[in-house]
């Protein structure tokens, strides 16, 4: 049987196959695979550009997404390769240019990355591309307040650009500015509900929880969840609120889906344990800090305090 995705690729392929060197047949092809670039789907994205190569190799434009592609997958050279390729075909391209940056940053050459960021706005100041890329170095060295000045900055040139207000809204949301951050995320879904989804409700839920707005964090989790249902953090996340609240039985739900997911987190193995300690379950709980001791996490002491105690008192 052939898969759903792959029969719907086929169709389209052999829609545009016969007149694929037809500029307008390719330009929409490859609007295809950044959407499913957007929603996380590598693989269909890249059948449909290793079409796109087979039909025009000088299509520059697939390279730079292909290296993103390669990017995100972990694949840094062979992104750097790919990119390079771009930049081939058209030299100057502030935006991939700025893309190589990126690229350059993820293997580990900061220093370059900045000076070729630093040299495109020299020449092109108002470029969204240089100024994303700047941001983006700045938030994950942590200088968020620095990145919410340059995304605050091609903002003003591109109110609309969803990788800008992503960006942006990850900044405020690493600050605690938990309502600056709602507002990005929510301009963002409401210009394009798929866009960075799981980040994006994941992010919003976990501003609602600081907000106190417990049912509003748990509906913008399970949002995330329907994305990616085996994302366990987010299992976990369901379930601190719902312990929090005193819903014990309907946090057990939750803990049990996270660690069914992933039984080498030591903490969420401490969490579940605190909640069937107040249900009364010592047995299960006593279970549980063992393993949590075994496998370490930041409350390793408070689950061994509560280990030894148990211990005691079922005499083991």
């Amino acid at each position: 049987m052939i898969p759903k995705f792959s029969l719907l690729l086929l169709v389209v392929l052999l829609q545009f196959g016969s007149q694929a060197q037809n500029k307008s047949n390719l330009d929409k092809l490859y609007q295809t695979s950044i959407e499913r670039y957007e929603i996380k789907q590598y693989k269909q994205a890249q059948s449909i550009l290793d079409f796109i190569f087979s039909s025009d190799s000088t299509y520059s434009k697939a390279y730079a997404l292909k290296s993103d592609i390669l990017l995100v997958q972990g694949k840094t050279k062979a992104a750097l390769d790919a990119i390079n390729k771009a930049l081939k075909i058209k030299e100057q391209n502030t935006v991939f240019l700025s893309k190589r940056a990126l690229v350059y940053y993820h293997l580990g050459q900061k220093e370059k990355a900045k000076s070729e960021i630093g040299k495109i706005l020299d020449t092109e100041p108002k470029s969204i591309d240089a100024l994303y890329a700047w941001a983006f170095i700045e938030n994950r060295s942590e200088k968020h307040s620095s990145a919410i000045r340059i995304l605050n900055k091609a903002k003003r040139i591109d109110s609309k650009n969803l990788k800008i207000l992503y960006e942006l809204g990850y900044a405020y949301f690493k600050t605690s500015e938990c309502l600056k951050a709602i507002k990005q995320f929510d301009k963002i879904l409401k210009l394009n509900s798929k866009y960075q989804a799981e980040g994006i409700y994941t992010m919003r839920g976990s501003c609602k929880d600081r907000m106190e707005n417990p049912i509003g964090a748990i509906l913008d989790f399970r949002e995330a969840l329907r994305i990616n249902p085996r994302n366990c953090a987010l299992y976990n996340n369901i379930a601190l609120i719902y312990t929090q609240q005193g819903s014990l039985q309907k946090s057990m739900k939750y803990f049990n889906a996270s660690i069914k997911l992933n039984n080498k987190q030591g903490l969420a193995f401490y969490n579940r344990g605190l909640a069937h300690y107040e249900l009364k379950h010592y047995e299960q709980a006593y279970n549980d800090f063992e393993k949590a001791c075994q496998l370490g996490c930041k409350k390793r002491e408070d689950a061994l305090g509560y280990y030894n105690r148990l211990k005691k008192k079922l005499k083991k």
